[in-house]
């Protein structure tokens, strides 16, 4: 192993540590670093009650797996009473989202903000990828399970691997209200696959669902951001016959009981 002290030459003595790692809310840090550069700089803005950033300079990592994902060097301009002002510096900018490392456990407690010589020696270098990394790689069609927010990332970004997936398939799909727990059972059938269909409730919240659209209507775009959570429940290639899509669609209406309180379909 190389350690990173061969390839990254500072003193970190100027540096404390963020390891960030999941929110008491659930919030995933890759999730926010994936999606949005600026939700993760907020990450490093967040000030609670004690003041953690002392020094000049904040060594971010993300836990990635049981590694831990660079995630940039933030200088801390001031010091307010209810956050930081952080600006991400050009401080080894190229291997941002792309160095992996080990060295230390990623099983520990929540305390984010660490001395950055207390650990920095213990750091190896595990990989560097050839680009940043961009989420969550396509993970076959029996285990997908994806937030609204990821989704919306790999839509905007166009990932390759989710699209050519799903760009060519019929098939059947829930979409789970976390808040709730109700259920949408829908369905992608004649010319409109997989892909389209789902592109369409990032734009809008709802696919043209009648209950959907009542509840975006009263709770706006961000609830559907916030709470919906995406399933393939059964897939076909595109000569499938409509019919068959129709008749599994209600099947599953039916299972998961989504024509009730429970759910939102009216059909």
């Amino acid at each position: 192993m190389i350690k990173l002290t061969d390839l990254i030459k500072i003193n970190p003595k100027d540096y404390k540590l963020h390891l960030a790692v999941t929110s008491e809310e659930g919030v995933n840090p890759l999730d926010v670093f994936i999606r949005d550069k600026d939700e993760w700089k907020l990450w490093q803005a967040h000030r609670g009650s004690k003041n953690e950033w002392t020094r000049p300079y904040i060594f971010s990592l993300i836990k990635f797996h049981n590694f831990w994902l660079f995630g940039g060097i933030y200088t801390v301009i001031k010091r307010h009473n209810t956050r930081y002002e952080v600006e991400l510096t050009s401080q080894f900018e190229s291997l941002i989202g792309r160095l992996l490392i080990s060295g230390i456990p990623t099983n520990r407690g929540r305390g984010r903000s660490y001395n950055l010589e207390t650990y920095f020696d213990q750091f190896e270098i595990n990989q560097i990828f050839q680009n940043m990394y961009d989420g969550q790689h396509f993970p076959g069609y029996e285990n997908i399970n994806v937030s609204f927010k990821n989704l919306e990332h790999i839509v905007r970004i166009n990932k390759a691997d989710w699209k050519t997936a799903l760009q060519n398939l019929k098939g059947v799909y829930l979409i789970t209200d976390t808040k709730t727990n109700k259920r949408y059972v829908g369905s992608a059938y004649g010319t409109e696959e997989i892909w389209t269909r789902w592109c369409s409730y990032i734009n809008n919240g709802h696919g043209g669902n009648k209950l959907l659209r009542k509840l975006i209507k009263a709770e706006g775009l961000t609830y559907a951001k916030e709470n919906y959570q995406f399933t393939l429940l059964e897939f076909r290639p595109m000569k499938t016959d409509d019919k068959d899509l129709i008749l599994r669609e209600s099947y599953w209406k039916r299972v998961l009981i989504s024509k009730s309180e429970f759910g939102y379909n009216n059909n």
